[in-house]
């Protein structure tokens, strides 16, 4: 309460007052309680209650803590009670605290210390119950510096060679509470090596392990990782190879492949153990039929597995095309002597076997071939009444004589 607000006060009882003078002790005891209880009223009006508690919880920070020791900050947390009056409480903010936790004994091994609470308030800002000492447990903190070591895990895929680099860094640091960095023998980084198949960078993140190979949990490393060049590369192998052509389509009807011939017929194939492994021959890029009904030669690429290499890369490939060929049985053809004249022929007729391809075959009936097949006896030289001789054959174009029975046949002289 200011002076000010004090003399208006003491106005405003007086006024009220005014016209009423006590007139024996009991009305001036009167009188003064009142006056009493008017300050105190207009003291808890403008002050709020100087009684009233505030209970605050603040983060406490740390004095007289070695650096190699450390506090969970959660521990750090503290709890005030403050006194001065609501309103002065209630624009208090908790940056205008200070709070420490002052360390003066601290056990070598760490654990369970007893600092002394120090708060330091505003004016006018009570701490209720003073300084006073709390429990936190504290760690006592390691720090040092330790090789990397790569511990490789599976073999290398079959036929790959890997040559593993330096970790990088070579050393790092370790640290963590003092039992931890008392068990802690080594640390490493693991490579699989069964998922290599080609040069990488790797970015690993490392482990520590205590002299039984467990992992040690809760160690920090500076750096968090490391990095570990892998140079891969594929062990080669050669194989000979015989080389099959692959075809795609079809002839035109009735034709076939006779015969094929490849150069060269073998070729060197390059490639890992494994993809070799169970080849034994090498397919050519398919090569196109559609329509063909001739001998052809074409140059086409070898058809070479993933991850290998084919040497010479293309083969010359000869192709021999022929018709389907089919025979056809003439039964009692006649048989004519060349040029007539009176001749007896034995015996008069034949069979004529007649082969050809499917592809003409097909336009022709089997009346139109044998009305186009003609058999012919040359007549006996002259002078001679009787002879033997061969029989010749006409034919349809395209078609050739596959036999003839009887192949020859005699003449003999009509006599008159």
């Amino acid at each position: 309460m200011t002076a000010m607000d004090g003399g208006q006060g003491w106005k405003g009882v007086s006024s009220g007052m005014r016209g009423w003078v006590p007139k024996d002790p009991q009305e001036w005891q009167i009188l003064v309680i009142s006056l009493i209880l008017g300050v105190m009223v207009q003291v808890q009006v403008t002050s709020g209650n100087p009684e009233f508690r505030e209970k605050r919880y603040f983060t406490a920070l740390t004095q007289n803590l070695p650096p190699d020791y450390r506090v969970d900050p959660r521990n750090l947390e503290v709890e005030v009670i403050l006194s001065g009056g609501r309103s002065r409480l209630a624009n208090l903010l908790n940056e205008d605290v200070d709070v420490f936790l002052k360390f003066d004994e601290i056990s070598e091994r760490g654990g369970v210390a007893r600092p002394i609470l120090i708060v330091r308030a505003p004016p006018g800002i009570e701490v209720v119950g003073g300084n006073r000492r709390v429990n936190v447990p504290v760690e006592r903190w390691i720090t040092k510096a330790l090789l990397v070591e790569v511990f490789f895990r599976e073999s290398a895929p079959e036929g790959v060679q890997v040559v593993p680099g330096e970790p990088e860094p070579p050393q790092i640091a370790a640290s963590g509470p003092l039992e931890k960095m008392e068990s802690l023998e080594k640390v490493e980084v693991i490579v699989n090596l069964g998922s290599i198949i080609q040069s990488e960078r790797l970015d690993l993140e490392p482990l520590g392990r205590d002299k039984n190979g467990r992992i040690v949990r809760g160690i920090l490393f500076d750096p968090p990782r490391v990095h570990l060049e892998i140079q891969a590369t594929t062990v080669l192998e050669h194989r000979v190879l015989i080389v099959l052509p692959e075809f795609s389509g079809a002839l035109a009807d009735g034709h076939f492949i006779r015969a094929f011939s490849v150069d060269p017929p073998r070729v060197v194939l390059e490639g890992s153990e494994r993809d070799l492994r169970d080849l034994v021959s090498l397919a050519t890029v398919p090569i196109p039929l559609d329509g063909r009904e001739e001998t052809f030669v074409v140059e086409i690429a070898l058809f070479a597995p993933l991850n290998t290499r084919v040497r010479p890369e293309s083969v010359t490939v000869a192709v021999e095309v022929s018709g389907i060929v089919a025979d056809v049985h003439l039964e009692g053809i006649p048989l004519f002597v060349r040029g007539g004249g009176e001749w007896r022929v034995d015996p008069g007729v034949a069979l004529v076997v007649v082969r050809g391809p499917v592809s003409r075959l097909s336009t022709l009936t089997g009346e139109e071939i044998r009305s186009q097949v003609r058999v012919e006896v040359p007549p006996c030289p002259e002078g001679e009444a009787s002879c033997v001789q061969a029989l010749e054959v006409s034919l349809p174009p395209g078609l050739a004589l596959k036999s003839i029975d009887p192949e020859s046949a005699t003449l003999t002289a009509v006599e008159g």
